[in-house]
């Protein structure tokens, strides 16, 4: 079982509402703590359009210019007869990645996986799909986390009885 957290990476409360194909967009944030913003700022530079989908190696460049990160080959079972490495699924990646922070692209999509908990707006394929890269980041700075819509519900509970309301 695959544990989500559904986000959309702080688009919406940095006021990009008219924004989609930001699969990557998101991940890129997400995985680095860099912001929404300046994550589509990056991919934008890299060749990315909006409302347009992004090619791996505009997310390569754009983590280089972020750096502190290593591209790990995923490694799945070898196929039958005719041998031929085959990519591993998402499950197994969440299994062997538990820990750590990872920009993961899969087939069709990007996401992000903090400490085995995927980080996605609701659309990851299935638990099957096929991971085709892998990128572990390493933050020099801590993250501050964009709390999700309970947490501040919590929040504006908390703010309600101490008012008295």
């Amino acid at each position: 079982m695959i544990k989500l957290t559904v986000t959309d990476g702080g688009a919406t409360q940095e006021g990009f509402l008219n924004e989609w194909n930001d699969c990557s967009v998101r991940a890129l944030a997400l995985s680095t703590g860099i912001g929404y913003a300046k994550a589509h700022s990056l991919l934008k530079a890299e060749g990315r359009r909006n409302r347009r989908g992004t090619k791996l190696r505009m997310i390569r460049r754009a983590l280089e210019k972020i750096g502190q990160f290593q591209e790990l080959t995923p490694s799945g079972p070898i196929g039958g007869y005719l041998t031929r490495p085959r990519y591993p699924t998402l499950q197994d990646t969440v299994r062997k990645y538990s820990t750590g922070r990872y920009l993961i692209v899969a087939t069709g999509h990007a996401l992000a996986l903090i400490d085995g908990i995927v980080h996605d707006k609701g659309q990851i394929s299935g638990p099957r799909s096929r991971v085709r890269n892998i990128f572990r980041i390493t933050l020099t700075e801590p993250v501050s986390t964009i709390p999700n819509q309970s947490q501040i519900n919590e929040l504006w509970a908390r703010l309600d009885k101490l008012e008295g309301k």
